[in-house]
């Protein structure tokens, strides 16, 4: 369950940077962000 939440909370926050910074960067950003969520790539 907490997984899933988290997971859940990380795609809401890709939504946010994506819509911030445009999707040119999105794949940097969500590899940024994942890797400092500590989720498997």
């Amino acid at each position: 369950m907490a997984l899933e939440f988290r997971s859940s909370l990380n795609q809401r926050a890709l939504v946010g940077v994506m819509r911030l910074r445009g999707n040119h960067l999105a794949s940097v950003d969500e590899k940024a962000l994942t890797i400092g969520l500590g989720l498997p790539t």
